[in-house]
């Protein structure tokens, strides 16, 4: 007799992970500015954070299609908050 849990479905959910590290980097780029980070070393520390969540080095885990927007999004939350 199999267990349910041996062949669990998972359905996939891109959309609620793509908002859900959109708001991440939102989140991060306030608490950098929080920081006084200049705006411009907060995208390349969110960027870099990226970059090691997504390890281009495994094929599985290439960079996600919003790396790119990184900067428009700090921008945004830069020019929100002050």
């Amino acid at each position: 007799m199999p267990f349910d849990w041996m062949n669990a479905h998972i359905p996939e959910r891109p959309a609620r992970g793509r908002e859900m590290f959109l708001k991440a980097i939102e989140e991060r780029a306030v608490l950098l500015f929080g920081l006084r980070y200049p705006q411009a070393e907060a995208v390349t520390r969110i960027q870099d954070n990226l970059r090691w969540e997504f390890d281009s080095d495994i094929a599985s885990t290439p960079l996600p299609d919003f790396y790119d927007q990184v900067p428009e999004i700090v921008a945004r939350a830069y020019k929100r908050k002050s």
